[in-house]
């Protein structure tokens, strides 16, 4: 039977089982859902207690109203695992630390389980400590009747990888828009770990360095860089926040440097849709887009290369 709230709905979907449809139409950033999980468990004890010790507490401790919606989400795992734990490995979304200690917890709701695998997903899944709940936000606009999707693994390994990861874990292979078509898989497997490396803030943070302190490289090295990083993302379909986030930053940076207000004025304002979408609000970087001459980033370069 297919459950609705009003702005989506979860239904039947060809060859993909249960999935969740848009009723409404999204904006970039916009709360689809947001929902108290059924189970919080930490990650590590599953993996270490062994047995079903742990499990049978789990199945016996959940009230009878909760038991009910865990039990009609689906278990890949069968039937090497119990009900009750091949729900969780399942259907687990990560929540990462959520009591401030050094632990890493995975969360299952009734309808947050519900989103499908895409390796160009339209939605970001993100735990919020403050509401103890689990969110799904759009990455882009979503049109009333389009499926939402989520990412379950790192979309930016090459195809094999994807689907080697999603296969052990998930018991399926991917067929979104970018798996099924193999004419452009050697490029896209090089283009998806090239954006990839914006996330290596080491690296990033040595680029921007060498490049504000060398008078020898190229003025604009570092927006060139910056808009290649984003040229292969939008070829790659990819519109995650966390990636598009530091993108943006880096570029707002790389403005700001060579005291280029347009450039920042645009990619602070990018950044600030990414950031809704990645955190629910804009960060600051709506007050950057109104004056990026009053950020510490402006005409750094020249400072720094004492022009």
């Amino acid at each position: 039977m297919d459950k609705s709230d009003g702005r989506y709905v979860i239904t039947d979907l060809p060859r993909v089982g249960k999935g969740v449809l848009a009723a409404d139409n999204f904006t970039h950033g916009e709360l689809i859902m947001r929902e108290r999980p059924l189970l919080v468990f930490p990650q590590r004890t599953y993996s270490t207690m062994g047995g079903a010790s742990f499990w049978d507490v789990v199945a016996s401790e959940m009230p009878e109203s909760l038991r009910k919606s865990y039990r009609e989400l689906y278990n890949c795992r069968r039937p090497n695992l119990t009900d009750f734990e091949g729900i969780a490995m399942t259907n687990a979304l990560r929540a990462g630390r959520i009591t401030g200690e050094d632990e890493s917890y995975g969360v299952v709701g009734a309808q947050s389980s519900r989103f499908n695998h895409s390796c160009t997903p339209n939605a970001h899944f993100s735990w919020n400590p403050n509401t103890f709940a689990s969110e799904v936000r759009a990455n882009r606009p979503i049109k009333k009747g389009e499926e939402v999707t989520i990412a379950y693994t790192n979309i930016y390994q090459p195809y094999d990888e994807r689907q080697r990861s999603l296969k052990t874990s998930w018991r399926f292979s991917c067929a979104c828009v970018v798996c099924s078509q193999p004419g452009s898989r050697e490029y896209s497997d090089k283009r998806r770990p090239f954006i990839d490396t914006v996330r290596m803030f080491k690296l990033q943070d040595r680029l921007m360095n060498n490049w504000l302190a060398d008078a020898s490289q190229p003025r604009d090295a570092m927006v060139r860089l910056g808009l290649l990083y984003a040229a292969a993302a939008e070829h790659e379909k990819v519109v995650s926040p966390d990636v598009w986030l530091l993108l943006c930053r880096l570029l707002v940076k790389a403005y700001c440097a060579v005291n280029d207000a347009e450039g920042a004025r645009m990619w602070a304002q990018r950044a600030a849709a990414h950031t809704v979408a990645f955190m629910g609000s804009h960060g600051g970087w709506l007050a950057v887009a109104r004056a990026p001459e009053r950020t510490e980033w402006w005409g750094l370069r020249a400072k720094r290369c004492h022009l």
